[in-house]
């Protein structure tokens, strides 16, 4: 499954959106696609860590996320 963000200034549009769509659809395993904008280490972490998801989101020229 993916889940796809819209261009927004920033993140913290992104957590209301996964944590629901988290809790309705029990998800895990998801692929999220996301621009430039939602390049941060707390999404990644959220991702990652808390979903054991993949992202491909955009790095900006000054991203402090792995590659």
């Amino acid at each position: 499954m993916f889940i796809q963000l819209a261009s927004h200034h920033n993140e913290n549009n992104a957590f209301p959106l996964l944590n629901k769509a988290k809790e309705l659809l029990n998800l895990t395993g998801f692929n999220l696609l996301a621009d430039a904008a939602y390049d941060s280490s707390n999404l990644y972490d959220f991702v990652h860590l808390q979903s054991e998801s993949t992202d491909f989101i955009s790095h900006r020229t000054s991203s402090k996320r792995p590659f």
